[in-house]
């Protein structure tokens, strides 16, 4: 689901909350967030807890890392348990004031994962996500290395 969704720009980040599985799938790059309290933890965390051992992405494992991994993000795909035996984070708790809304927008076939897509207000100091530029005529215009070459 989320690699047929998700834009490869800056204004949007993929988490995946203690699932690894997932990361094999994925197509982008990611981070992976496991808590600190979490069993797993240990199993996940290597190099001094910033990669995750199984999928070598970035590895985030507290409300604070995954504020400042997002940071400048406009838009997270998370990808969770649906279980209540399995809590991850609570969005509210981790953006605060910058969470516009988050919904679930996915959920596999098998009712155990969740895909959410939390939208944010953009972080000050952050540009605006470079995935395409507005031109003089308010139309959307690709960047140079996606448009054709002349």
């Amino acid at each position: 689901y989320i690699n047929e969704r998700s834009a490869l720009h800056d204004g949007e980040k993929v988490v995946v909350a203690g699932e690894p599985p997932v990361s094999f799938y994925l197509r982008r790059s990611h981070a992976v967030y496991f808590d600190r309290r979490s069993n797993l933890f240990y199993d996940h965390s290597r190099v001094e807890g910033t990669v995750d051992r199984w999928s070598n992405q970035r590895f985030l494992s507290t409300p604070g890392d995954l504020r400042e991994y997002t940071r400048c993000a406009t838009t997270v795909w998370i990808v969770r348990p649906v279980s209540p035996v399995r809590p991850t984070f609570k969005d509210e708790e981790v953006w605060q004031e910058r969470l516009v809304r988050a919904e679930e927008v996915f959920r596999s076939i098998d009712d155990r994962l969740a895909v959410i897509r939390a939208e944010l207000q953009p972080a000050s100091g952050c540009g605006a996500p470079s995935v395409a530029a507005v031109s003089k005529t308010g139309e959307r215009e690709l960047p140079l290395r996606f448009r054709e070459r002349q």
